[in-house]
């Protein structure tokens, strides 16, 4: 077993269930399994699951199997809720945490509760698309304001963002390079993107990142 693993995130190793990991287990055969062999390792985990709190818990069935409860879509949870009655409870709380972290003040916990997005963290967005929604959304619209909370936070907190990532993908939306990767821009011309744009706008935000990008390599 390797210690550096969590053991709910460890394969079984034998039986049926070999190559399912501990949190993949079906709960009643996690119980059949303690009961037949008195195996330790299914009763430290049906004791985790008893005590975990939702953000702790796993599917053990399904499509999603292995997946967090948090992170199952609404629409499936919801499916849930009406055909296995003995996942209600397991329902509810992935709904009210789901509820709360829409709400929270924390920007960094937020959830998205609508769209092609909903339930990914705000903070986790495409620049592209928050600009979309800015635009897509009236000034006074919750929507807007949330939209130009977190691009303004994700601009002037870039040593705390990761861009990389996002970055090596994203491809430019403007001028004769428009389509282009970012990360595959001549230097010369990123430096010119700096020079012609204002600090605040989202291409010197790329442009300053990218160039960031090329020197450490």
């Amino acid at each position: 077993m390797d210690e550096n693993i969590p053991r709910h995130l460890q394969e079984i190793g034998d039986g049926k269930y070999q190559y399912l990991k501990w949190c993949e287990l079906p709960f009643d055969y996690l119980i059949k399994y303690y009961e037949e062999d008195e195996d330790q390792l299914a009763y430290l985990e049906i004791k985790r699951r008893k005590y975990a709190t939702i953000d702790e818990q796993y599917l053990d069935f399904g499509e999603h199997k292995g997946k967090k409860w948090i992170e199952v879509d609404s629409s499936y949870l919801n499916w849930i809720a009406k055909n296995i009655e003995d996942k209600k409870e397991l329902v509810q709380k992935a709904i009210k945490y789901k509820e709360n972290k829409y709400k929270t003040t924390d920007i960094q916990e937020r959830l998205i509760s609508f769209g092609k997005f909903k339930d990914k963290k705000w903070i986790e967005l495409k620049d592209s698309y928050l600009k979309w929604l800015m635009l897509e959304y009236p000034l006074d619209s919750a929507k807007y304001k949330m939209a130009k909370e977190v691009y303004e936070y994700k601009k002037n907190n870039l040593k705390t963002y990761n861009f990389d990532i996002e970055i090596f993908d994203e491809k430019r939306g403007f001028g004769q390079y428009k389509n282009k990767k970012w990360m595959e821009l001549e230097e010369s011309y990123l430096k010119w993107i700096v020079s012609e744009f204002g600090s605040e706008q989202i291409e010197y935000v790329y442009a300053k990142k990218v160039l960031e990008c090329k020197i450490r390599k």
